[in-house]
């Protein structure tokens, strides 16, 4: 390794007189060939000196002639500000300006408003100073060079005054930090508003230096904790604060006494050393014990202007000095480079994109370099990162693995490699890390050259870096294998990874990647062989994998061939494939038509077992047919499993559940062929057939029900009454539903119902509850049994229970019904005692009707007569309009033709000009 690569080498200083305890050195380059160093010490005084820059060969003492001394000029936070040719100080708690270069006789500027001052910070390239003051006020100044003075922009009070402020730094022309005793936020000096560190890095710090940025008006800054220290930078664009690199971790002695940031590097000060970093990674060692403080002589921002060495002043003592030297950084690149440095070399081309641009061919080639070192040290991750930023190509780096990784066809294209495989192969637990981070990096070239696969038609690489990486997955037992395999599209080799998965038996990979290449078959063949694994193992659910797979399948053969043993076997399993179906959105699904075809072909062997009375058992493909559309019908819209079911699968349901009535009937028939079968009330029918009548009558009484009544009235018994009462409801026939309800099923309330229904969904008017009457006082000739629990006799006059019924009814509905039309249908003897209450409720209701329409003819009258009151005051208003007078919209006169006055703004335009409602 060479000795020369270190970015910094020592000089010695010579101070022709000293102070009694330098605290700070500030160095004034307006003189370019002699700069001034004022050196602050306990006493506050400062002290001025004359020296020289280094030379890149010179190896002597740097002198530091004695100047002139300066009484009460230093202060902690004291700041020189060469753009500005000001010295910054604090004198009596106020801030004080003196105009550089310091004479004998010295001319003070006070700033009086900032009496109490504890802090304060500027940046000279900003040209901002933010001062803090005891009040818990923050003043912010701007710098105009036009007048040369500082001037007020803006005061805010600090809200957290309970938590002491510590210090500040003025990061940009906007942005502050403000360190307190237990926090540290940033600061946005024009609105006030805080911004919190990152939560990992919210902890009480040491203290915190600026350290120069990427644009000359917007510092970095670098904090420093008892274990650590991280650099941190402001982004204005997402308002955050981001981490640059990582943080550095302190040796056991302790955290540094110094922090200085000389582009590219930052130093640390220790008690024995300064220590050099470079993208957070420590570089060099410099053993100077003792160090209090660092300056920066010359720094990159002023390296065009003066033609000397990046240097940095170092007190290593009460008024001892040691200057630092910072070697050229093109001889600095080539020295790593020469001793295999690469990690050094491509930090330092990192931190110095402008400065030392390299060809990208070249800078990949060190990337390279780096990458090789690092995986022969078995730092795998780091190792695949440089390989990325290398850009080197998939093939060469699979050289390093063993060749069983590679599918067989392509064992030529990567003995082609550019790289050489490793001496000694990969095995063991370190193959598998190895392993692990071959999947990061191919994952992370995978798209790309996917896309180049796409626009060229080469697939090799694709399949290549496919069929590795699913080999990776397994060899690791990575849980990201399914995934991957689930990824479409998937290039890998299917005969090498079929054979490969099934070697290491991952079945549910297998299973995906048989789906993503669309090997459906081949996939339901690979569930069968499980399935009768399962049942050596005495699974419960064997079957459940399949079922699963095929309610995402949308290829209607395959379903049908394999749905059917399971179907046989379980049929509400079976019948799930159907009703919770899996398939993309967007994507065709089986046609409910033919799912009903298939399922009536079944034949089940071992039937379902009822638990309640309510329930029907599957025992037939008819049996299917019904509950699965009845499970189709009925699902809840917004499930994604929904299938589209048209009207004529409706009308299939009410035949299915007819046959299976029918077919119930024939077998109570050949038992009891005496007996009645069908119950008047579906809710009382017993057994079997009960259950099937509630389920049709409660398909038929559903809203999501789309059936054709007029079909299915035909093949629907006589004897099944509220059957046919609801089919012949959904046509319209309100007389003929009524006349059900009153003389067959002879339940006066159930007909009421269906009137205040009826009326009450607007599908018949007022007229259905006279309807009602008459059905019930004119009962048909058949029905002269029933008609004489209401009539007392033939000639027609009503018992006392129908009596009481009909007027409790006309009273209820005394706004509905026809008074004339009721009062006809009554028999002439019935008594007016009978029907009083009737009668008064009519009176009331005609007289309430009367008011509301008097009330209403006077409201309009009312209106009619303010509208006209508006009308008349328009019309007294009287509009001047003048020769010059002018349109207030298009400005032009208003000479001839129709125009408009708006009353509420007061102005006159064209008619044609008025803008639309």
């Amino acid at each position: 390794m060479s000795v020369n690569a270190v970015p910094y080498d020592v000089i010695s200083v010579d101070v022709e007189k000293g102070c009694k305890k330098a605290e700070r050195v500030c160095v004034s380059l307006q003189s370019p060939l002699e700069p001034l160093l004022y050196v602050g010490d306990a006493s506050g005084n400062l002290h001025a000196y004359k020296t020289s820059f280094p030379t890149s060969q010179s190896s002597g003492e740097i002198g530091m002639k004695y100047q002139q001394q300066f009484k009460r000029m230093y202060h902690d936070n004291a700041q020189l500000m060469d753009a500005w040719s000001l010295w910054i100080t604090l004198i009596d708690t106020k801030l004080t300006l003196v105009q550089l270069p310091l004479q004998k006789e010295i001319k003070l500027t006070t700033l009086e408003e900032t009496k109490g001052t504890i802090f304060y910070s500027a940046h000279e390239a900003a040209g901002s100073l933010v001062c803090a003051t005891k009040p818990h006020t923050l003043l912010v100044y701007d710098w105009s060079n036009k007048n040369a003075k500082l001037i007020p922009r803006i005061t805010h009070d600090i809200t957290d005054k309970g938590n002491g402020l510590t210090g500040i730094m003025c990061l940009s022309s906007d942005i502050a930090v403000l360190i307190y005793k237990r926090k540290t936020i940033l600061f946005h000096l024009d609105t006030g508003r805080t911004l919190e560190l990152p939560s990992e890095y919210r902890d009480p710090i040491l203290y915190g230096g600026k350290i120069s940025g990427t644009f000359p008006t917007l510092d970095d800054f670098f904090l420093v904790w008892k274990t650590q220290g991280a650099l941190f930078h402001y982004d204005r664009s997402e308002n955050s604060v981001q981490l640059i690199g990582k943080p550095i971790k302190w040796p056991q002695s302790g955290p540094p006494k110094d922090i200085v940031g000389h582009f590219p590097f930052i130093l640390a000060a220790f008690p024995d050393s300064v220590e050099v970093y470079l993208s957070m990674e420590n570089i060099q060692s410099i053993a100077i014990k003792g160090t209090t403080f660092m300056t920066s002589l010359l720094h990159h921002s002023r390296a065009s202007t003066i033609h000397a060495p990046l240097s940095v002043l170092v007190a290593n003592g009460p008024c001892s000095f040691a200057v630092l030297r910072m070697q050229a950084l093109s001889n600095l690149l080539n020295d790593y480079l020469a001793s295999s440095r690469y990690a050094e070399a491509i930090n330092l081309c990192s931190s110095c994109p402008i400065e030392y641009h390299l060809p990208e061919k070249e800078l990949q080639n060190i990337c390279l370099k780096r990458a090789l070192q690092l995986f022969d040290n078995e730092s795998f991750p780091e190792a695949m990162d440089h390989f990325l930023k290398s850009n080197i190509q998939p093939q060469d780096v699979l050289v390093l693995y063993p060749e069983d990784l590679l599918p067989r066809s392509y064992h030529s294209l990567v003995k082609a490699s550019i790289l050489q495989a490793p001496k000694t192969p990969l095995v063991g637990e370190v193959l598998e890390r190895a392993l692990q981070a071959l999947i990061t990096f191919l994952m992370s070239i995978r798209t790309q050259y996917r896309s180049e696969a796409e626009k060229n038609g080469k697939k090799e690489l694709t399949v290549l870096i496919d069929t590795v990486l699913l080999k990776s997955y397994v060899l690791t037992n990575h849980n990201g294998l399914v995934a991957f395999c689930n990824t479409t599209p998937n290039a890998a080799d299917v005969g090498e990874s079929e054979v490969f998965l099934r070697a290491h038996q991952k079945w549910p990979a297998l299973l995906a990647f048989y789906k993503t290449q669309k090997l459906y078959r081949k996939g339901l063949e690979l569930l069968e062989e499980l399935q009768e694994i399962n049942r050596l193992k005495h699974n419960k659910e064997p079957q459940l994998d399949m079922v699963e797979y095929l309610r995402t399948l949308n290829d209607t053969s395959l379903i049908f061939e394999f749905s059917r043993p399971i179907l046989e076997t379980n049929p509400m399993l079976g019948l799930s494939i159907f009703t919770h179906r899996a398939v993309k959105s967007g994507e065709p699904d089986v046609d409910p038509m033919l799912v009903l075809g298939h399922l009536k072909s079944i034949e089940i062997t071992k039937p379902t077992v009822v638990t309640t009375d309510d329930e029907i058992p599957i025992e037939d493909g008819n049996a299917l047919g019904i509950e699965y559309l009845t499970q189709i019908i009925y699902a809840n819209p917004l499930s994604t499993s929904v299938v589209s079911v048209p009207p004529a699968l409706h009308d299939e349901l009410v035949y299915l559940l007819l046959d299976a009535i029918q077919q119930q009937v024939s077998l109570i028939t050949k038992k009891k062929q005496s007996m009645a079968i069908f119950h008047i009330r579906v809710h009382m029918q017993k057994g079997r057939l009960g259950s099937l009548r509630r389920q049709l009558l409660t398909f038929l009484q559903a809203p999501t029900s789309r059936y054709h009544p007029e079909r299915l009235l035909s093949r629907t018994p006589m004897e099944m009454i509220e059957e046919r009462a609801i089919l012949q409801a959904n046509m319209g026939r309100h007389e003929e539903v009524l006349r059900l309800y009153l003389h067959e099923i002879k339940d006066a309330t159930m007909a009421e119902e269906y009137c205040n229904d009826a009326y009450g969904s607007k599908v018949a008017d007022a007229s259905i509850y006279t309807l009602f009457l008459q059905t019930y006082m004119r009962p048909p000739p058949s029905k002269l049994a029933f008609s004489n629990f209401r009539l007392g006799s033939s000639s027609g006059s009503l018992s006392s229970i129908g009596l009481a019924f009909v007027a409790k009814f006309m009273l209820r509905h005394a706004a509905t019904i026809d008074v004339a039309t009721a009062l006809e249908l009554l028999p002439q003897t019935t008594e007016a005692t009978a029907l009083s209450s009737y009668l008064q409720r009519v009176m009331e209701l005609q007289v309430e009707a009367r008011r509301n329409s008097q009330i209403q003819m006077q409201l309009c009258k009312i209106e009619n007569l303010h509208v006209r009151t508006q009308l008349h005051q328009a019309h007294q208003i009287s509009v001047d309009i003048g020769a010059q007078s002018t349109c207030t919209i298009c400005g032009r006169k208003l000479e001839r033709g129709a125009f408009v006055y708006d009353r509420e703004e007061r102005t006159i335009m064209h008619y044609a000009c008025q803008p639309s409602a």
